[in-house]
Order: C-alpha cells, then sequence, then structure tokens
C-alpha cells in the first residue's frame, strides 16, 4: 500500500498590532494572499517591514507567500497524497533548493527572532524543514512551537509524521494520539496513525482507526480505500469488497479502488467482476503495472492463460516487482 499522510498546513494565524502604517501593508498583503497573488502580497509585507523592521507577523506571513509562490505548498500536498512525491523535491534541483533556504527560512527565522514566541513561524519553518527532507531540523521547530503552545495540533501531526521517517514509532504514535486528545476529530492523525499501525501489521488497530476517519466524515474516498487494504489484509475479502465499493461511489476515477475491489473479488472467487474491475482500473490509469499484475492472475485463474500471461509480461515491463514470479509460475 502507499503510504498516504495527510499533513495539516496552518497558513492564517492570529494577529495583533504593530505600527498602523505596517497593519495597513500586512492586511494588504493578506487580501493579495487569499486573491492568490503571491507576488504582490511579497511586495506589501516588504513594505511593511521598512516601517518596522521587528514586525515578527510581516516576516511570517511574507515567508508563507514565498512558500506558494515557490510551490512548497503543493509539493507538501503532493507528499500528503504520495510520500513518492519526494522525487518532485529532488528534481527541482540545488539551485531552487538554495533559493528556497536563503529566501523562505530567513523570513521565519527572523520572525523568531523578533517573536521567540511566535508559535506559527516555529511550525511554518518546520513545514520548510520538512520540503527539504531536514526531519530532525523539522522535529526541532515542531517541538518549539509545542513548548510555546502546547494544544497545537498540527505540530504534534506533523511532529509524528517527522519522526516516523526518523523510525521513531512510538515517538510517532504518542503525537498523534496526542493530536486526538486535543482535537477528538482530527482526521490527519487518526489516518497517520491507522497508516503507520497498517505498515506494522496492526492491520485491526488500523481498520479502528479508519472507521473512525469515516464517522467524522463519512465523504473522504481515501479511508474506504485504506480500510478495505486492512480488510484484505485480515482475510474479511467481503469487507474489502464493500469498502472499495463505497470508496468508487464517493470517487468514481480512483484506480486503486478499482483494483483493489478487483482483489477481493478475486479472492471471493468471481473472476469476471475481478477482470471488470481491472479493467477500469487500467482505463483510468493505462500504465498501472499492479492492475496488469492482478488482471493476469484473474485471467489464468479463469482459463485465459494466453491472455493473462500477457498481462503478467506487460505487468513486469512496466516495472512490477511481482510480475516475474508469476510468469516463471503460470507463464514458462
Amino acid at each position: 500500500m502507499k503510504k498516504i499522510f495527510y499533513v495539516a498546513i496552518c497558513f492564517l494565524v492570529t494577529y495583533y498590532g504593530n505600527s498602523q502604517t505596517a497593519e495597513e501593508f500586512i492586511n494588504h498583503g493578506l487580501s493579495l494572499y487569499v486573491s492568490g497573488d503571491f507576488q504582490g502580497a511579497i511586495t506589501e509585507y516588504s513594505k511593511a517591514l521598512k516601517v518596522d523592521r521587528k514586525s515578527a507577523r510581516a516576516y511570517n506571513y511574507r515567508g508563507l507567500a514565498k512558500m506558494k509562490l515557490y510551490d512548497l505548498a503543493d509539493y507538501k500536498k503532493a507528499l500528503e497524497i504520495d510520500s513518492t512525491a519526494q522525487v518532485y523535491n529532488r528534481n527541482m534541483g540545488f539551485e531552487r533548493t538554495a533559493l528556497i533556504n536563503h529566501e523562505v527560512i530567513p523570513d521565519f527565522s527572523k520572525a523568531i527572532k523578533n517573536d521567540p514566541k511566535y508559535a506559527e513561524a516555529y511550525y511554518n519553518r518546520g513545514v520548510v524543514k520538512y520540503c527539504y527532507e531536514n526531519y530532525k531540523g523539522a522535529i526541532d521547530d515542531w517541538t518549539k512551537a509545542i513548548q510555546v503552545n502546547p494544544k497545537y495540533v498540527d505540530a504534534y501531526n506533523d511532529r509524528g509524521l517527522a519522526k516516523s521517517i526518523y523510525q521513531q514509532f512510538k515517538g510517532a504514535i504518542d503525537d498523534w494520539t496526542k493530536a486526538i486528545e486535543i482535537d477528538p476529530k482530527n482526521v490527519n492523525a487518526y489516518n497517520n496513525r491507522a497508516v503507520l499501525n497498517y505498515n506494522h501489521q496492526k492491520y485491526r488497530v488500523a481498520i479502528d482507526d479508519w472507521t473512525k476517519v469515516i464517522q467524522i466524515d463519512p465523504k473522504l474516498a481515501f479511508a474506504y480505500i485504506n480500510r478495505g487494504l486492512a480488510k484484505i489484509a485480515t482475510k474479511d475479502y467481503q469487507g474489502a469488497l464493500e469498502d472499495e465499493t463505497k470508496a468508487i461511489e464517493i470517487n468514481s476515477k480512483s484506480k486503486v479502488a478499482y483494483n483493489n475491489r478487483g482483489f477481493a473479488k478475486s479472492m471471493l472467487l468471481d473472476y469476471k467482476g475481478a477482470i471488470e474491475d481491472y479493467n477500469k482500473a487500467i482505463e483510468i490509469e493505462p500504465k498501472y503495472p499492479e492492475a496488469y499484475s492482478n488482471r493476469g492472475v484473474a485471467k489464468i485463474k479463469s482459463g485465459q492463460k494466453d491472455e493473462g500471461c500477457s498481462d503478467l509480461r506487460k505487468a513486469e515491463k512496466l516495472g512490477f516487482p511481482g510480475a516475474f514470479q508469476q510468469i516463471k509460475e503460470n507463464c514458462e
């Protein structure tokens, strides 16, 4: 299963007065930020800093606008959906990484220098460090944010993710549990805790957390998809089929839900139905190696050996690691 971590980003924070003129620039910058004019917002925050060089808010907001301008927020969202999006980070190149380090982090650092109790600035600097795989630095900043504000749910949630990458699994679980204690309806924390437990084969514990996510928001397709995978792992194939069907009802373009439901149908010996689901997954994503592999197996089991072996070879060509063994067992 892909490790899907959903991590919140806090872009709007409470603000308090500086000099009136600086406030006017900051408020105008906020309006531009909300409208999507990030460069304009940066200009306004810079004007505010010319009036008040110690405005922690102006530095913090300018850093946030730069994050949007340099697509950091989009990259972070990509990571929430698919941890393999780190490839995007590496592809940005050293020049752009240096630009971020020189343009974004210093704004948050100056905000912290001017207001050492500015929890949001620590949090936001941690986000930048996390996006550039400086996980220890991110953990340190989120820890500081929590020290300033012990109820900072996003900081607990994100620190848990960084700890899990660092293989500090108990610490990660503790952070997500604390986030849930503060906010019992925090979907991200339940999901992150479920994913980690799933990865450690604690499937029933993971199912409980994804069930809680569904109770909080019944329209989240990913929760049904992931709970369905956990049910497959516990051999509850009928339950998995029902979950993946629900996911498809919510998102009819989910290749993963069709693939998973196809697998559940195969395990229930409904090979015709399974092949139909794999067909749909491949229609959505023509280069989906796992669906080709699964469809190949289903075809072989339903007596279509030649077509099945063709699918397995296609899966192998697309780089699916399990295809070679299936070809060896069924096609040679």
